[in-house]
């Protein structure tokens, strides 16, 4: 499926493994109508002809599709677990309501699997790495058992932020859209981020969050060696994403300025 609609991929369409879903534009354009015909809104005549198209391609290739599971120009669309829209995309009502009715555990395995569903939409949790970090103990072989009152604060707090409802926006890579903005904030437990883009208002609109949780020894780094390696192990793992972009980096420098200003320190590698 994916060799054929591949001249589609990815401007017109995402494949979700034996899912696709049919990108429409990305504005109303006002509900202005066509030029040649005033009966018809242009956003709703462009997606017609892309569908159009795609169904052309599917025909030709001799694929079947599934009729009672296709949805045709919605508002929005259910998406492995996401609900995707015009203004981006969100968890869906049905593990908003799992994550937030979970049972509170009783055991290191159900540990284990509230976290696996929370770190599933971990991109809509801001610092999902510090917040989790009391739970997450409990995934290692040797931790004892003992359920305290860090561990009911992290498992309250989980399900309150995922209850907010936060909307992402897609990515927008057209020149002349708003700017690219990546955040990183690096402390001894983790190095959280959020990637933002500009919207119509000159707004930030996130993204997505995500973090990275130190190792002990990394946690015992300076803090501007903190900073340092916060940004070298998030720009790696979003550099499919980022490469070839332009793009605002914005870091705490206040320990960078303050090695730049008094070089004649001990740690002088570092300084360079």
């Amino acid at each position: 499926m994916t060799w054929i609609l591949l001249e589609e991929i990815p401007e017109h369409l995402g494949i979700f493994i034996d899912h696709g879903g049919i990108e429409g534009p990305r504005s109303t354009c006002q509900n202005k109508p066509l030029k040649d015909n005033s009966l018809i809104r242009r956003f709703f005549w462009e997606y017609a002809v892309t569908l159009e198209r795609i169904l052309f391609r599917i025909e030709e290739a001799r694929l079947t599709i599934s009729g009672s599971n296709v949805s045709c120009c919605v508002p929005e669309i259910y998406i492995v677990g996401h609900v995707v829209s015009l203004g981006g995309r969100k968890i869906s009502k049905q593990n908003i309501n799992k994550i937030q009715n979970w049972p509170r555990p009783t055991t290191k395995k159900e540990v284990g699997g509230f976290l696996r569903l929370c770190a599933y939409f971990r991109m809509f949790i801001k610092e999902f790495s510090r917040v989790a970090a009391p739970l997450r103990r409990f995934t290692r072989k040797y931790v004892l058992w003992k359920w305290d009152e860090k561990c009911e604060e992290s498992f309250i707090k989980l399900g309150k932020i995922v209850g907010e409802e936060i909307t992402l926006r897609t990515l927008n890579y057209d020149k002349g859209l708003g700017k690219i903005k990546l955040a990183i904030d690096s402390n001894c437990i983790e190095a959280g981020e959020v990637l933002m883009q500009d919207d119509e208002n000159g707004q930030d609109r996130p993204v997505l969050y995500e973090s990275v949780t130190f190792s002990r020894l990394e946690s015992k780094y300076s803090q501007p060696k903190l900073e340092l390696c916060g940004v070298a192990r998030r720009l790696k793992k979003l550099q499919t994403i980022l490469l070839g972009q332009h793009f605002e980096l914005q870091v705490d420098a206040k320990a960078l300025i303050e090695m730049i200003n008094t070089p004649f320190l001990r740690n002088a590698p570092l300084t360079r």
